[in-house]
C-alpha cells in the first residue's frame, strides 16, 4: 500500500513537471504571456517577461497600477471590456521603457491613464482613457505614436505632449476633458510633431501647423477649430476666433512677426501662449477664466501686448517670462492672483494699463527682472511685490503711476505727488499721480495724437471737435463727476501738433483760470485747473493768439517807421512837388 502511494505521488510530480515544461515551451515558442491564464495580474506578467515579449490580457477588470519597465507589447482583448482601474491613487499604466506597445484597453480612475516617462519609440493605440486626472501624458518621450485613442471626461487634461518631439498623432478623439489638448517644451524640437486634422477636440479638428508663412486665419477661413497651434512659422495672422477648453487657447511656438487679434480665449489652461516668438502683436483679445494665465509670453522679445481685456484668470493676467523689449500697453487686467507678472524679463515697457486686483493678491509682481519702465498705469486696490534682482524705473521723470493707496500731498498743485511712492529700496515711483491716468487718441488731418488727462474725477464723453465760427477753433470736451463737497482737478497734456499752447478753459460754459505747468516744452503743453466736484462739462478751446498778433503788428509798425526815418535823413532837400513824388515811389 505504501509502495503504491509512493508510486502515484511520483507519477503526479512528473506529470506536473511535464505540464510546467510544456507551458514554458509553448510560452517560449510564441513569446506570449497570457493574463490571467499564466499570471493573475498584468504586473506579475510584466515582472516575469523579457524584452520583446507580448502580454495578452483577457477581458476583465484589473484593479492595479501597472509599471512597464521592459520593452514589451501589452495587448488587451477588447478596448471596452478589458479595463485597468487605478483606484484613484496612482497612474494606471506608467511606462519608463523604450519601444513599448500598448493597445486595446480602457484605463480609468488614475492620476494618469497612461504616462510615458522618458520613453522613446512607443505606440499607444485603441485606448479608452477616461476619468483620470490626465488621459494620456508624454513627458520627454519623443518619436512616439498615438493612434485611434478615445480620451474623454478626464478631470484635468486629455492628451499632453511635454518636451516630446517628433511624435505622430492620428485619429485620436478628445471629448469633454477640462483641458483637452496641448503641447509644450523647452526647444523647437519639442514642438515639431506630426499632428493632422484626423485628431479632434469635441468634434472639431486640431490644426497643428508647421512651417507656414504669410497665412491669415479667421472665422471665415477656418469655421471649426478644436485646437490651433503654429510652429516654426512666420507672418501669421489669427483673428476673430473663439478658442476654449485646451492647454493653450492658441499656441505660437517659434513663430515670429505674427499677430493674434480679437480672439476670445476662455476656460483654457493658458489663453494665449507664445514661446520663442519675437516681434509679435497681441492686440484686442479677450482671454478670460483661464486657469493659469490669460496671456503668457515666454522666451520672446519685441512683442506688443496692447488693448487686451484680460479678466478673471486664475493665476495671472499678463505674464512675461525670460522676455525682453516687450511693450504692455493699454490693457485692462483684473481679478487674477498676479495681474501683471514679470519673471527674468528686462527692458520692457508697462504703461497705460488699468490694473485692478479685485479679490486677487497682487496687482503686479516682478521677480529677477530689471531695467523695465513702468509708468502711467492705474494700480487700483493694489498690492505690489518686487523681489530678487528687480531694479526698475517707475516714472518717466515727469509722471509715474496712479496708486490707490498713495497718501501723499500736492502742495504745488500740479497733479503729481510731492513725495515718492516707495515699493522697496530698489523700486520707487518718484512722480506718483494724484489721480487716475487717462489717455485718449485723436485723429486729425490723417494724423494721430494722444491727449493725456490725470484727474481725481470720473471722466466720460471725451470728444475732440471743431467750433464752427468765422475762424474755426479746435476744442476738447468731456464730462467730470466726483464726490460732493470735494475739489476736483485735471492735469492735461496737449500736443502742440494738435493744439498749440493758447487755451480757454470753460466749466459748464463759464471760463475758469488754469495754470500752465512748468513741465510744458516744445512738444507738449501741460495745464492744470480745479473745480468743486459735481457733474460738469469741461471744454478747452484752442484760441488764436491775438496778443501775439498785436505784438507783431506793433513791432512791424516800429520797423517801418524806423526805415522811413532813415530814408528821410538820407534824402536830398527837394521841393513840394519832388517830395510828393518821392513819397509815392516809396509806398
Amino acid at each position: 500500500m505504501k509502495k503504491s502511494t509512493y508510486t502515484m505521488s511520483c507519477a503526479l510530480i512528473l506529470l506536473l513537471l511535464s505540464l510546467t515544461q510544456l507551458r514554458t515551451s509553448a510560452k517560449a515558442a510564441t513569446n506570449t504571456i497570457s493574463v490571467p491564464q499564466d499570471y493573475p495580474t498584468i504586473q506579475e506578467a510584466i515582472n516575469h517577461a523579457t524584452d520583446g515579449e507580448t502580454i495578452q490580457v483577457s477581458t476583465g477588470i484589473y484593479r492595479e497600477n501597472v509599471i512597464v519597465n521592459k520593452t514589451v507589447s501589452l495587448i488587451g482583448e477588447n478596448r471596452t471590456s478589458t479595463i485597468v482601474d487605478g483606484g484613484r491613487t496612482e497612474t494606471v499604466i506608467y511606462v519608463k521603457a523604450n519601444n513599448v506597445v500598448i493597445s486595446g484597453f480602457t484605463v480609468q480612475n488614475g492620476y494618469s491613464g497612461i504616462w510615458l516617462f522618458f520613453s522613446e519609440n512607443c505606440t499607444i493605440s485603441e485606448i479608452n482613457a477616461k476619468e483620470n486626472a490626465y488621459g494620456i501624458k508624454l513627458y520627454h518621450s519623443s518619436n512616439c505614436t498615438l493612434r485611434g485613442n478615445n480620451v474623454n471626461n478626464n478631470d484635468w487634461f486629455g492628451v499632453v505632449l511635454a518636451n516630446s518631439g517628433n511624435c505622430i498623432l492620428r485619429d485620436n478623439t478628445l471629448v469633454d476633458n477640462n483641458f483637452n489638448f496641448g503641447v509644450d517644451g523647452a526647444t523647437l524640437h519639442d514642438f515639431v510633431n506630426d499632428i493632422d486634422t484626423s485628431n479632434t477636440v469635441n468634434g472639431k479638428p486640431i490644426y497643428y501647423l508647421i512651417n507656414q508663412n504669410n497665412l491669415n486665419i479667421d472665422s471665415s477661413t477656418f469655421t471649426e477649430i478644436g485646437y490651433m497651434a503654429f510652429v516654426n512659422s512666420t507672418d501669421i495672422s489669427v483673428k476673430d476666433l473663439t478658442l476654449t477648453r485646451n492647454v493653450q487657447g492658441i499656441l505660437f511656438a517659434y513663430t515670429p512677426s505674427s499677430t493674434i487679434s480679437n480672439i476670445s480665449a476662455s476656460d483654457n489652461w493658458n489663453g494665449i501662449y507664445l514661446k520663442g516668438s519675437s516681434g509679435c502683436q497681441i492686440n484686442d483679445n479677450n482671454p478670460s477664466n483661464n486657469f493659469d494665465y490669460g496671456i503668457a509670453i515666454r522666451l520672446s522679445g519685441n512683442c506688443t501686448i496692447n488693448r487686451n481685456n484680460v479678466t478673471n484668470n486664475n493665476w495671472g493676467g499678463i505674464s512675461l517670462g525670460s522676455s525682453w523689449n516687450c511693450t504692455v500697453f493699454g490693457n485692462n487686467v483684473t481679478n487674477s492672483y498676479y495681474c501683471i507678472h514679470l519673471v527674468d524679463s528686462t527692458d520692457c515697457v508697462v504703461t497705460g494699463n488699468e490694473v485692478s486686483k479685485g479679490n486677487s493678491a497682487y496687482s503686479i509682481v516682478i521677480y529677477r527682472s530689471y531695467n523695465n519702465l513702468i509708468y502711467h498705469n492705474n494700480f487700483i486696490n493694489h498690492f505690489i511685490y518686487a523681489y530678487g534682482r528687480s531694479d526698475n524705473i517707475w516714472d518717466n521723470e515727469l509722471e509715474g503711476n496712479s496708486w490707490s493707496g498713495y497718501n501723499g500731498t500736492d502742495v504745488n498743485q500740479d497733479g503729481v505727488g510731492d513725495t515718492p511712492y516707495v515699493l522697496n529700496e530698489n523700486n520707487r515711483d518718484n512722480c506718483p499721480l494724484m489721480g487716475t491716468f487717462h489717455e485718449f487718441t485723436v485723429s486729425y488731418k490723417e494724423e494721430t495724437h494722444s491727449i493725456i488727462i490725470t484727474s481725481n474725477s470720473t471722466i466720460s464723453n471725451f470728444v475732440f471737435g471743431i467750433v464752427p465760427d468765422d475762424k474755426p477753433r479746435k476744442t476738447i470736451s468731456f464730462n467730470v463727476t466726483g464726490q460732493d463737497n470735494t475739489i476736483g482737478f485735471c492735469r492735461i497734456m496737449i500736443p502742440h501738433t494738435l493744439m498749440d499752447g493758447n487755451y480757454t478753459v470753460l466749466i459748464d460754459g463759464s471760463p475758469v483760470l488754469h495754470k500752465n505747468l512748468s513741465c510744458s516744452n516744445n512738444t507738449n503743453s501741460y495745464i492744470y485747473f480745479t473745480y468743486p466736484h459735481a457733474k460738469h462739462e469741461v471744454m478747452i478751446i484752442h484760441e488764436f493768439p491775438y496778443a501775439l498778433i498785436l505784438l507783431l503788428t506793433i513791432v512791424i509798425t516800429f520797423l517801418i517807421a524806423a526805415a522811413r526815418s532813415k530814408l528821410a535823413d538820407k534824402a536830398p532837400k527837394v521841393g513840394l512837388r519832388e517830395s510828393t513824388l518821392l513819397h509815392k515811389s516809396l509806398f
